[in-house]
C-alpha cells in the first residue's frame, strides 16, 4: 500500500476537522487508501469517504460483532466485502473520534486489518 503522510497536518485534533467527500466503491483506486504506516489522521479522513450510518441501519451493531468475530478467528475479515469493511473502519473512526484518542496495539492492529483488507478487495476489483 502507498499513502505518504502529509507532515504539515500532525495532530490528531486537526484530524478530526478534515471532512472527505464520500468515495464510492467502484470509484476507489488502491493508491488512495492508507498504509498500516500512515499517521492515523489520514486513516481517519480516509474512513470519512464511506458514510457507514447510510449504508448500513444498525453500523455500530454490525461494527462490533465485525470486531468480536475478528478477535475470536483473525481470518474473519477474508469473508467480509469491500462495503463491509468500509463500514468497519468507518465505524472505528467514529470510536475513536468520540473518545478523543487514536488506537494503539491491538486496536490499531484491527485497523490496519481492515486497511489490508480495503486494498484487497480493490486489488481484485472486488468493490461489491
Amino acid at each position: 500500500m502507498h499513502h505518504k503522510s502529509n507532515k504539515n497536518q500532525t495532530t490528531f485534533e486537526q484530524s478530526i476537522l478534515l471532512m472527505s467527500d464520500e468515495l464510492k466503491n467502484s470509484d476507489l483506486k488502491a493508491n488512495q487508501i492508507p498504509d498500516m504506516n500512515s499517521e492515523y489522521f489520514l486513516i481517519a479522513e480516509f474512513a470519512l469517504t464511506f458514510n457507514g450510518y447510510e449504508k448500513f441501519e444498525r453500523v455500530a451493531e454490525f461494527a462490533n460483532n465485525n470486531l468480536a468475530a475478528y478477535n475470536l478467528d483473525r481470518e474473519s475479515l477474508k469473508k467480509r466485502t469491500l462495503t463491509e469493511l468500509r463500514a468497519c473502519l468507518f465505524y472505528e473512526q467514529r470510536r475513536y473520534r468520540h473518545m478523543d484518542e487514536e488506537p494503539i496495539n491491538g486496536d490499531r492492529e484491527y485497523i490496519n486489518a481492515l486497511l489490508t483488507g480495503i486494498f484487497k478487495r480493490v486489488q481484485e476489483s472486488k468493490t461489491e
